[in-house]
């Protein structure tokens, strides 16, 4: 992951944006469609997902094979899929759901929400 940080003790203005960009960036280097769509449990993930709701423990299963396959730590996947707004993580009394958001994601030029239609994704 890539991350920009100063040097100094404190920061200034602007800096947690730039981290945040920086790791945005780094996420879209490591996580490309081409590898999510040569991935069995990513289209299974798809799959299951497409309507929304509680994916489940089986999720968190597909997630974790998806991570081993495309060489990404679970973390850097959920906080992708997160930021992409295809899925979220709710804390639930100790447990962690995995929820898909409705309808989850198309997967054929883009890996994007139905409703995005102009960004791209790496």
């Amino acid at each position: 992951m890539v991350v920009c940080r100063s040097v100094g003790s404190g920061g200034h203005a602007g800096q947690l944006e730039r981290e945040f960009i920086a790791e945005n960036a780094g996420l879209s280097m490591a996580i490309a469609l081409p590898d999510l769509r040569r991935c069995a449990a990513f289209l299974e993930l798809h799959r299951r997902g497409v309507g929304g709701g509680d994916l489940g423990g089986a999720g968190w299963s597909l997630l974790y094979e998806i991570a081993e396959f495309i060489g990404v730590n679970i973390t850097a996947l959920v906080t992708y899929f997160g930021h992409r707004g295809l899925c979220h993580v709710v804390h639930d009394g100790g447990r962690r759901r995995l929820i898909a958001a409705p309808p989850l994601f198309r997967v054929d030029d883009s890996l994007e929400p139905v409703t995005w239609t102009s960004r791209s994704v790496a």
